[in-house]
């Protein structure tokens, strides 16, 4: 097994390039807030051990051939949101490379972060902190793809501090660029949030040479999946005689997976449009073997209760170039206005008014 103080490669670091570049993995892959500070310490397998120390082997399958899985959480004041689903997830993608986790990875991990935190004087008022949860396969001599069993995985997690995208930013918006990588929904790991990501890495390159900030993901039959590291939503206007409740959905909307609804304000109907000009928020289907990121779901349980429906769909190009507006959404980076996408402008070219109240709700609800 690997270990601190063994001499390899410390690959549990992630780069500033690639499916996270344009800003840093702090930020959840979109440029959208700036590491401060060095990092002190890394967390592995239940140690905590100073950044820069080799924690890693050469023999670590992670290092070899990407085989791992990870998570990415935002922490507000020491709060870690949404832990239980990230927790979750990351069981699942670990399941699906058959990587064996112990059933109690969320308290492991809770521990992890807390530790962490601590040993790096991360917990002040209004500091916001980005933590990667990276599960690697372990260490195999040999070079066999096949992994034997009763191999022992590595688990490290690392927190960056981080700050607010710039309210230049905001204004203007993100430009995106359409990648030539094709996501295929029929692929059984398209779905889940492994090391691999040659992919990503190759979109965001793309991006920067187009002069982008991001890459966007279509499918291989030319549907709209999803940024290099955030989910895509539009705003458009829906033509249907259903008005959302005040705690539940629209008929026909799409149930969205469990989220916290504790720190939401009352519902202020008075600012629902009229029946025949209804708007709706939709994002990718599932089908499209995007991720199921926590920031999606809590956004469609948003959306039903300010007005708008929430939607899943199968979308084209060219419902987005229709949108009145389109955004990302991440778990760090939150909600960020896209304004631009290869070249031409989406809605009037600026951030629009549903894009800036998604962003301050999830704000609120993420450092309440």
């Amino acid at each position: 097994m690997s270990g601190p103080g063994t001499s390899g490669v410390d690959s549990g670091s992630p780069g500033a390039a690639g499916g996270d570049a344009g800003g840093s993995e702090a930020t959840g892959g979109i440029p959208s807030g700036i590491p401060s500070g060095a990092t002190r310490h890394v967390w592995v397998d239940g140690l905590l051990v100073p950044a820069g120390t080799p924690i890693l082997t050469a023999a670590d399958r992670g290092f070899q051939l990407g085989d791992g899985v990870f998570e990415t959480i935002r922490v507000c004041e020491g709060r870690v949101l949404e832990l239980p689903l990230h927790a979750g997830r990351l069981a699942a993608s670990a399941a699906a490379l058959e990587i064996p986790l112990e059933s109690d990875v969320e308290a492991t991990v809770r521990v992890a972060i807390a530790e962490l935190l601590a040993a790096d004087d991360l917990v002040a008022p209004g500091r916001e902190v980005s933590v990667r949860v990276t599960v690697s396969r372990g260490a195999v001599e040999g070079r066999n793809v096949l992994p034997p069993a009763g191999v022992r995985p590595t688990i490290v997690v690392q927190a960056w501090r981080v700050t607010p995208p710039p309210p230049e930013l905001l204004e203007r918006g993100l430009r995106l660029a359409i990648s030539s990588v094709r996501r295929d929904p029929g692929s059984p790991l398209a779905t889940v949030k492994t090391t691999s990501r040659a992919e990503f890495v190759h979109a965001r390159l793309e991006a920067r040479r187009a002069g982008a900030d991001d890459a966007l993901f279509l499918t291989t039959d030319g549907h709209l999946a999803e940024a290099t590291s955030a989910s895509l939503f539009l705003v458009r206007p829906v033509a249907t005689a259903a008005r959302p409740g005040p705690r539940g959905g629209t008929r026909g909307a799409p149930a969205p997976g469990p989220v916290d609804t504790s720190a939401r304000p009352p519902v202020d109907t008075s600012a629902w449009p009229p029946v025949d000009t209804l708007v709706e928020l939709v994002t990718p289907s599932l089908e499209c073997g995007i991720l199921a990121g926590t920031t999606r779901a809590w956004l469609l349980a948003w959306a039903s209760e300010v007005g708008l429906v929430p939607a899943e769909a199968l979308l084209r190009p060219d419902d987005l170039f229709a949108a009145d507006e389109a955004f990302l959404a991440s778990s760090v980076a939150g909600v960020l206005p896209v304004t631009v996408v290869d070249g031409r402008s989406i809605g009037d070219g600026r951030p629009g008014p549903w894009t800036r109240r998604a962003r301050g709700a999830r704000e609120a609800f993420a450092c309440r």
